[in-house]
């Protein structure tokens, strides 16, 4: 849907120079039973993806259908820059393992799995051979956290800003969270998660948020 909308276009008329997008596909005779089996193929092919590019000297960017395929692209960083951090954008902290989750939603675990919390499988086919560290790691813009992920957040050095701080001063305060974690990984991996600008900016969500930042705010934060 980007990029029918025209995403390479404007990334043309900023200046970029675009390459011939790459799709991902998952072929399905190496289908399995298990989901977190099939997650660790395609986060393999994403990460031979990402890493290819950094190898090449472009910035991959990575158009993903929910935030369980975002680690694969940490893998790559990870394998082309020696050691991924990672700044990640959402309403929400998807720091669940199987053991605070009340849902089993999947898609509630991808930072908690690349931070190393569970399923070292899927993790490890990604090509983080090393989990994230914390040190290395960033929560931004959330706003809707249960209290397993608010326990998570507590016992480990996690940089946080969530979104009722990011206020006029978001691009500031942003800069001063990630800048002394600046040296903790080689490569840094910038997830966004759209629902982070809240239903107004994205409409059509399934995972709106109570509180979300403006638009000016937000694009200051990222940038």
């Amino acid at each position: 849907a980007m990029m029918a909308a025209g995403m390479a276009d404007a990334l043309r008329a900023a200046g970029h120079m675009p390459a011939e997008p790459l799709e991902i596909v998952f072929p399905r005779e190496r289908r399995a039973r298990d989901s977190i089996t099939n997650l660790g193929v395609i986060a393999a092919m994403v990460s031979d993806a990402v890493a290819a590019a950094i190898g090449q000297g472009a910035m991959p960017l990575v158009l993903q259908g929910n935030c369980t395929h975002a680690v694969g692209p940490a893998g790559g960083v990870a394998r082309a820059c020696g050691a991924a951090g990672i700044a990640w954008f959402d309403a929400h902290g998807d720091m669940h393992t199987l053991r605070t989750t009340s849902t089993g939603l999947i898609g509630g675990m991808p930072f908690a799995v690349a931070l190393g919390w569970e399923f070292d499988d899927w993790r490890e086919a990604a090509g983080l051979a090393r989990p994230v560290a914390a040190e290395a790691a960033a929560l931004i813009g959330t706003s809707d956290l249960d209290p397993e992920e608010e326990g998570a957040l507590a016992a480990h050095p996690i940089a946080r800003l969530d979104a009722a701080q990011m206020g006029g001063d978001a691009g500031s305060r942003t800069a001063a969270l990630l800048a002394p974690r600046a040296a903790a990984a080689p490569g840094w991996y910038l997830h966004i998660d759209l629902d982070v600008a809240g239903p107004e900016a994205v409409p059509g969500q399934l995972t709106n948020a109570p509180h979300w930042p403006s638009g000016s705010a937000l694009a200051a934060s990222v940038a």
